[in-house]
């Protein structure tokens, strides 16, 4: 109870100081901030980069003593030479919270940070960041050195833009929370099925050749254990099925209204057949946990996962399994074409900030224009592709495919705060249509208060974003 009465009065007391600052003091930045010159010298003066604990690495995300590892180091070295400046990173848990409370408060602790946009979305709805649209460091447009459009909803609202991710470095981006079905490749050719990646290449990947691959990859191993064709946790998935049935997460109308596509009847069409998958005549094949360990321990053929699972770390699954494949939630009847399919994020990794409180955003954005250029040898698709089929996958299809999920409009932002997933975690206890009847009028609230506004920033910008 005492922590709890402690967090109530840091609350109140940070809102207190909201509210007698009004507004947050302008800073009398130490040193040059003519951009126009070609080159600025910042007179030695330190930038200071928060960096999220929970964002694996030693410099820029990357591990030390590795080949990306030695390139960030020499990055940040060139930086600091090119701009005469001292860049340093602040590694601390909740980034995101302690740079709010730091701009609320009108007090200097980060020119940058970077975090998990998952860790992020309140604080930027707060208005505690600066908008990098109109910043001439940086051009917050280009989609391939600050990443996709439809990766960075969750930065945008109200008609500002709060954070990039640096998607020139390799692996920036494929470590968010992006959902895919993840295949034991290895385990497929054993049981001599048809592998899901031949499904999806040929424009075959749907709801009845899943239901193939439930029926037939579902096995007794020699070590007479029960290998599941599927496992995953029915909520995202039911979610990303009905997405991929045609939807998309919110339809604007001419008359100023809008639907959003977790209850269209195709929608509904999608959890009734999931629910049918999970605890009708396919439940024998498929658990309806979310467990990482059966997959990687060989209990189960595919497994629907976010790409953070399958990158992030080196425990990650794939240093565990030797030959993942990944494919989409596959497509129903009503998807437009074949690959008309979707997938839902809840955060993208190493987003970058700046706080309001950053002593020049002008030069901030600067040092972080020349910090995040693409390493050398990397600085096209394709290199992307060659490493990850090196490192990652034996198959180039599937770094083809990881490539095109991060950069194309298949990725729509779902907002996991403010209860938007609780409808889909609950069907299972209380049945697809009285669910999503209880459930529908609360997920209207919360978009209209939260999300609507990123997907109406989106279209407002949409045409100003390139390559």
């Amino acid at each position: 109870m005492k922590k709890i009465m402690c967090f109530c009065m840091c609350i109140l007391t940070v809102f207190i100081c909201m509210s007698c600052s009004g507004r947050v003091e302008e800073f009398v930045p130490e040193y040059e901030t003519e951009l126009t010159a070609g080159a600025t010298d910042l007179k030695g003066a330190e930038i200071i980069f928060g960096w999220d604990t929970g964002r694996n690495g030693s410099t820029l995300g990357y591990i030390e003593d590795t080949d990306f590892g030695d390139l960030a180091s020499e990055r940040v070295k060139d930086v600091e030479s090119r701009y005469n400046c001292k860049i340093s990173f602040v590694n601390q848990d909740s980034i995101g919270s302690r740079a709010y409370v730091s701009a609320i408060s009108g007090t200097y602790q980060y020119d940058a940070i970077a975090q998990a946009t998952f860790g992020l979305v309140n604080y930027m709805r707060a208005s505690a960041f600066q908008d990098l649209v109109p910043l001439q460091g940086l051009d917050v447009f280009d989609e391939t050195k600050w990443g996709s459009r439809y990766m960075r909803i969750s930065t945008m609202f109200d008609g500002s833009i709060y954070g990039i991710i640096p998607a020139a470095l390799p692996m920036r981006t494929f470590d968010s929370e992006v959902n895919i079905i993840a295949v034991n490749e290895d385990y497929v050719a054993a049981v001599q099925e048809t592998d899901p990646r031949d499904y999806f290449e040929n424009g075959e990947w749907n709801w009845d050749t899943f239901e193939h691959c439930l029926l037939n990859f579902a096995q007794t191993n020699n070590s007479n254990e029960y290998v599941y064709s599927f496992t995953s946790g029915f909520g995202g998935f039911s979610r990303d099925l009905g997405l991929c049935n045609g939807n998309t997460f919110v339809t604007f109308k001419d008359d100023g209204s809008y639907e959003l596509g977790y209850f269209t009847p195709s929608a509904i069409d999608a959890y009734n057949r999931c629910y049918d998958w999970f605890y009708g005549s396919f439940s024998s094949y498929v658990t309806d946990e979310y467990l990482p360990e059966l997959f990687a321990g060989g209990g189960a053929v595919m497994y629907y996962t976010n790409t953070n699972k399958l990158f992030a770390t080196t425990d990650s699954l794939s240093f565990q399994l030797e030959n993942i494949g990944i494919v989409p939630v596959p497509c129903g009847p009503n998807a437009k074409d074949p690959f008309d399919y979707k997938t839902s994020y809840a955060s993208g990794a190493y987003t970058v900030c700046i706080p309001l409180t950053s002593r020049d955003a002008e030069i901030t954005s600067l040092v972080l224009d020349g910090l995040f250029e693409a390493f050398p040898g990397y600085e096209t698709k394709e290199s992307i592709i060659e490493y990850l089929t090196r490192y990652y996958f034996n198959d180039v299809r599937d770094s083809e495919f990881m490539v095109e999920i991060t950069t194309g409009p298949h990725t729509l932002y779902h907002d996991h705060h403010h209860g938007m997933s609780t409808m889909f975690d609950q069907i299972p206890n209380g049945g697809v249509a009285a669910t999503v009847e209880s459930y529908k009028s609360a997920i209207y609230d919360a978009a209209e208060e939260y999300v609507i506004s990123m997907y109406e920033t989106l279209n407002e910008y949409n045409d100003r974003f390139h390559e």
